[in-house]
């Protein structure tokens, strides 16, 4: 056998003695033993550590350092072993803690690379602590705060020219290469002001992407009145379809079922290849489809209220035989469509 390495499995006695061994040896360092020198103290290999630690955050030789030796190691030193660095070097100090402060902590464990892959940077991990910060960038900050609105008046411009439209929704973020709505709103609430407050100054509307958008299309004649009906109504008009023509909006149901006098609407009755086809677009229940068809009861009394209306109209649609589909958000895309309209 090897000097200095255990081959056969140890009893819980056996590796608990070994790892005191390791800690005796650690301590009197000042440091963890590192991997390479576990042959020197005549000590097991890192490995065998490892393999038969029974703390389940061991899983590798940083981590048993880490959560068994209780120490930091040399590499990838956990978030909360990161943090009780931190604030032990900002209390020790006694001032606000500087980027070069952190060169050389305990062996280095904390650098850049542990800052950004943890917080994204110096200042953010700052903020996440509630640790001061001095000496920012303001003219950084001002270019950036630029950058973000020269984005959004490019998104602007875009959603006029394609959609021909002044209201924009958080939804419309994905429609250009920028920066997400949340780093948007970051930036300006920093700035004492707001995405919307931005968008309104330049002549067009900020809206919430499931109601309050009020779009006409080039025709004037059809009116959408949510994002999801906009994105619908598109597609139908890919299909070539008309409106008016192959499809009408907004149609009570006292007009197709035969027995109801009430006032409720169908969202699209639409003509298609000799099919009839009823659509509702279920955009209030965008976070309960599950809720919807496991019929459980909603909260809020406006959403509850609008899936009981839903309820009636597919029990209207399943008792006379009809074609119809109930759509959420999350069905609005390539693969519905082409299960409609096949």
């Amino acid at each position: 056998m090897k000097k200095g390495v255990k081959q056969s499995k140890p009893t819980p006695e056996e590796y608990n003695i070994e790892v005191e061994k390791f800690k005796t040896i650690s301590n009197e360092l000042g440091r963890a033993i590192k991997y390479e020198e576990t042959k020197k103290y005549n000590l097991n290999n890192s490995r065998w550590y490892v393999k038969h630690c029974k703390n389940t955050k061991v899983t590798n030789f940083n981590e048993f350092i880490e959560f068994e030796i209780g120490m930091v190691p040399r590499y990838n030193l956990s978030k909360e072993g990161t943090i009780k660095c931190i604030l032990e070097l900002q209390d020790k100090l006694g001032r606000p803690l500087m980027k070069k402060d952190l060169i050389g902590v305990q062996n280095n464990s904390i650098g850049q690379g542990a800052l950004n892959r943890y917080w994204g940077g110096f200042n953010k991990m700052k903020e996440e602590l509630g640790l001061e910060i001095v000496g920012r960038n303001l003219q950084d900050e001002e270019r950036s705060l630029f950058a973000i609105k020269r984005d959004i008046v490019r998104l602007c411009a875009y959603i006029l020219e394609k959609e021909n439209r002044y209201t924009l929704t958080i939804s419309d973020w994905k429609k250009i290469k920028m920066a997400s709505y949340p780093s948007c709103q970051k930036w300006f609430n920093d700035n004492g002001s707001s995405p919307r407050e931005f968008i309104n100054s330049i002549g067009f509307e900020f809206v919430e992407s499931g109601s309050g958008l009020n779009y006409f299309f080039e025709d004037n004649e059809e009116k959408v009145r949510s994002q999801f009906e906009l994105s619908f109504s598109k597609q139908l008009r890919v299909l070539n379809l008309e409106y008016k023509e192959d499809y009408l909006r907004d149609i009570r149901y006292s007009t197709f079922i035969c027995d109801y006098r009430g006032m409720l609407d169908c969202d699209y009755v639409i003509k298609y290849k000799k099919r009839l086809i009823y659509i509702e677009i279920a955009g209030m229940l965008r976070d309960y489809k599950d809720w919807y068809y496991q019929d459980k009861p909603l909260n809020s009394k406006s959403k509850e209220k609008y899936r009981l209306k839903l309820k009636d109209k597919e029990n209207m649609f399943n008792d006379s035989g009809l074609e119809y589909y109930i759509l959420f958000p999350s069905d609005l895309n390539e693969d519905t469509y082409k299960k409609i309209f096949n």
